[in-house]
């Protein structure tokens, strides 16, 4: 059995008390006033078991902010998105990259035109080659960007339509792992919601 290492004094709770806040420089503070006889990670888990500590976990997405952040998101920038999220959420402030990995996690796209290779391996759970085995027998339409980059760069980005996307998994669906495919979005997907 474990025995403590470290045992505070009812003083040093106290201080713990008066000064924590979470900040490095508060923290700071309090290992000077104990001569630095606790490691930085003991005064901070002692802090938290007091509830002084700042929980950094944001409440789960709404149902709201996810409808808000596919309807906004194409044409508004990223603090108007932040600051319109707070108004619906109670006034939960979602941080930047936060708002940025929703929508990856969403696979909205800025230009709101379409899905690109990345974007269908994610949401189909399959890797490029067995997209592009798709294609090439047909059974899944694509298109390319229009870019101008060359043969060396890769060549020009696929660009696949939602519709197709949605065909070819009404007309292939064994091709599909349903236990790797990105549930939200593959169900927006079926429903016509992309």
């Amino acid at each position: 059995m474990d025995k403590k290492k470290y045992f505070l004094t009812d003083e040093e709770i106290r201080i713990i008390r008066d000064i924590y806040d979470g900040t490095t420089v508060k923290t700071n503070k309090i290992m000077r006033a104990f001569g630095h006889k606790y490691p930085r990670w003991y005064i901070k888990r002692k802090a938290q078991e007091m509830g002084l500590a700042r929980c950094h976990k944001q409440p789960d997405w709404s149902e709201k902010e996810v409808e808000y952040l596919h309807k906004h998101f194409p044409s508004k920038g990223f603090v108007t998105i932040q600051n319109g999220l707070k108004r619906i959420n109670g006034g939960v402030l979602r941080s930047i990259t936060g708002i940025v990995l929703k929508k990856r996690r969403l696979h909205i796209n800025k230009r709101s035109d379409g899905f690109t290779m990345r974007m269908v391996e994610d949401l189909l759970g399959a890797d490029h080659h067995k997209i592009e085995k798709w294609v090439h027998f047909g059974w899944l339409k694509d298109g390319h960007k229009g870019t101008e980059r060359t043969n060396i760069q890769g060549g020009d980005m696929h660009h696949f339509e939602a519709k197709n996307l949605k065909d070819f998994v009404i007309n292939h669906p064994f091709e599909i792992d349903i236990r790797r495919v990105e549930s939200f979005s593959f169900i927006q997907l079926l429903s016509g919601q992309l």
